[in-house]
């Protein structure tokens, strides 16, 4: 009894000078924080690229001679399921970048010859309901120089911030630099999963609860399953109906179709804000060159967005997320605001996952007082018959 007093009395020590330690030398603390979090970069990177390279794998793995029991195919399933789903990645990224890069540059040349009579016009429509645009520094000369000069102060701007272009190209260097170390770690983990999976339970096995391990194990599959149907479903849904925007614009001759379509497709992969996102910046591109065909833009893309609420959606990620629109919305919103467009990408995965774990605790402690109220009566019920 005493030994119990006495390590109580020692974690209640302890737990106090840790707080106090912390509030002393709070910028301390946050520093500290600061560099673990920034050395465990690559290891996130790795967890993330794992858990993804993992849906391809399961993929190939059901293709690749699944039933087959020769002993050369199954030694080398893991290795060129692998390499399949490490490849798969760039490639996907090379072909988009392939049509939306180029797209998106004569894009940008269109849009900077375009701003010099676009401007005019909005500088003639002001004249005419007697506004002067000079009361707020803009002078009609601007407008009448031709893109060349344009670009040449542009280009004279972006000398004055070298400084943060520079800046800007070492940040990016060692985002790459994370991403492989990240992969590196991504694909050991990926090699040999089944063998760390098995050492991480027998660890938990040795020194936790049975009861506990088997809630982590069915936490974590129901983090696994959310998160995998979500993106998988999130991607689907964002390819078809880049697709469906492809072939509308295409049939109306629409310029820019496969820019515009790639941009609705890569923006359609955010919920809530990410089709609206996309679809603003279509409308941009269009209406610098025709008024009219943005406004029929916009009233198509808001078109498109009830089929996808609708029909698409429901039919192709159905259940799996689990929450209601409001949940949703308030998931991206929160997400956006702590963590910008990644809290808005991750946000509604994380919250679907934990709804569901505390409804399935919650039902389960339901379930437990029904059988505790219904064995009390079924007492009671023998007590008055005796």
């Amino acid at each position: 009894m005493k030994l119990k007093v006495h390590q109580n009395i020692w974690k209640i020590v302890l737990f106090a000078g840790a707080v106090l330690l912390i509030v002393f030398r709070f910028d301390h603390f946050i520093a500290a924080i600061r560099s673990v979090v920034s050395a465990s970069i690559p290891i996130l990177i790795g967890l993330i690229l794992a858990f993804i390279l993992n849906i391809l794998m399961v993929k190939f793995e059901k293709i690749y001679f699944p039933k087959s029991d020769n002993k050369k195919i199954i030694k080398s399933r893991r290795p060129v399921v692998l390499l399949l789903s490490v490849l798969t990645v760039p490639i996907v990224f090379y072909i988009v970048g392939g049509l939306v890069i180029p797209q998106f540059i004569d894009s940008i040349q269109v849009v900077i010859g375009a701003l010099p009579q676009f401007a005019q016009n909005l500088w003639d429509f002001a004249v005419k309901r007697g506004l002067d645009p000079t009361e707020v520094g803009i002078s009609p000369d601007l407008w009448n120089q031709p893109s060349s000069q344009l670009i040449q102060r542009v280009m004279e701007l972006g000398r004055n911030f070298l400084g943060g272009f520079l800046s800007v190209i070492t940040s990016v260097f060692g985002l790459f630099t994370n991403v492989l170390m990240g992969l590196g770690f991504a694909i050991f983990l990926l090699a040999g999963k089944e063998k760390i999976l098995t050492n991480i339970g027998r660890v938990m096995k040795a020194y936790l609860p049975i009861e506990t391990v088997r809630t982590i194990y069915r936490n974590s599959a129901v983090v696994n399953d959310t998160f995998r149907d979500f993106f998988a479903g999130q991607f689907t849904v964002a390819a078809i109906l880049g697709i469906i925007t492809t072939i509308a614009l295409f049939i109306f001759q629409y310029p820019h179709v496969t820019m515009i379509g790639s941009v609705i497709a890569l923006m359609d992969i955010i919920p809530i804000i990410g089709p609206f996102i996309g679809g603003a910046i279509g409308a941009l591109i269009l209406f610098l060159e025709d008024p009219m065909k943005a406004v029929w833009f916009v009233l198509f893309i808001l078109i498109l967005q009830q089929v996808e609420s609708n029909i698409i959606y429901p039919r192709i990620v159905g259940g799996s997320i689990g929450l209601g629109g409001i949940w949703v919305f308030a998931a991206v919103i929160l997400g956006t605001g702590i963590f910008g467009i990644l809290g808005a990408l991750l946000a509604v995965p994380i919250v679907a996952s934990v709804y569901k774990i505390l409804k399935y605790d919650v039902e389960k402690i339901e379930e437990e007082r029904r059988e505790k109220i219904e064995e009390e009566m079924d007492r009671e019920i023998e007590i008055v018959e005796h």
